[in-house]
C-alpha cells in the first residue's frame, strides 16, 4: 500500500482524535509531528496517537502534550508489526507476549532469562514458552538481538526485542480480556 501524504495523515489523526478524545485534545501541531515522524505509515501514526493518549490519560490530562507524543514516538519500533497481526495470534502466544511486555531489562537479558520469567507467570512449560519466542521471532513479531555481554565462551546470548508498541498491545489486550 502506498504511504499516506503527510496532510492526509494529519487529517486521519485529527479525525480519529475528534471521534475518541476530548475536544481539542490533539493539536494540529502535534498531529503534524506524528505524521512527519510516521512518514506516511498510518499504522505507526495511529499507534503513536494511541500510546500518547494513554500516557496523557494515565497522567489524568485530557490534552496531549509534546512529551506524550515524544514518548509515544520513541516507543513505536522501526520497523513495527501491525497490532492487528499481533492480536490475531493464538491466545497462548498473546499471553506470552502480554507477560513479555511487562518484564524488566534483567528478565529480558537473554532468551533463557525471558523464558524462565514468562513461564513462571503463565501456565505453559518453559519449553513451550521458548518455542513460542522462537516462532514469534521467526514471524517477525519479536526480534532476537545478540546481547552485548558474553557469559563465558561461545556466542553471546540473544535477547528478545518487541516489534510492536508495548503500551498499545498491553492496553488492547487488557481491555479485551484474555482471548
Amino acid at each position: 500500500m502506498a504511504p499516506y501524504r503527510r496532510q492526509v495523515l494529519v487529517d486521519v489523526l485529527m479525525a480519529r482524535a475528534s471521534e475518541g478524545l476530548a475536544q481539542q485534545a490533539l493539536t494540529h501541531e502535534l498531529a503534524r509531528r506524528i505524521a512527519e515522524w510516521a512518514d506516511g505509515n498510518a499504522h505507526d501514526a495511529l499507534a503513536a496517537l494511541f500510546v500518547a493518549t494513554d500516557r496523557a490519560s494515565r497522567a489524568d490530562r485530557d490534552r496531549l502534550a509534546p512529551e506524550d507524543v515524544d514518548a509515544a514516538i520513541a516507543e513505536v519500533p522501526d520497523p513495527s508489526v501491525s497490532l492487528g497481526r499481533v492480536l490475531a495470534l493464538p491466545a497462548n502466544k498473546q499471553r506470552v507476549l502480554r507477560e513479555l511486555v511487562d518484564l524488566d531489562a534483567d528478565h529480558r537479558a537473554s532468551v533463557t532469562a525471558t523464558t524462565e520469567a514468562v513461564s513462571a507467570a503463565v501456565d505453559l512449560s518453559a519449553g513451550t514458552v521458548k518455542r513460542y519466542l522462537y516462532e514469534l521471532a521467526e514471524s517477525g513479531v519479536v526480534e532476537r538481538v545478540q546481547a552485548e555481554q558474553r557469559a563465558g565462551k561461545g556466542r553471546p546470548p540473544s535477547r528478545v526485542e518487541l516489534r510492536f508498541p508495548p503500551t498499545a498491545f498491553r492496553r488492547l489486550y487488557d481491555l479485551r480480556g484474555e482471548p
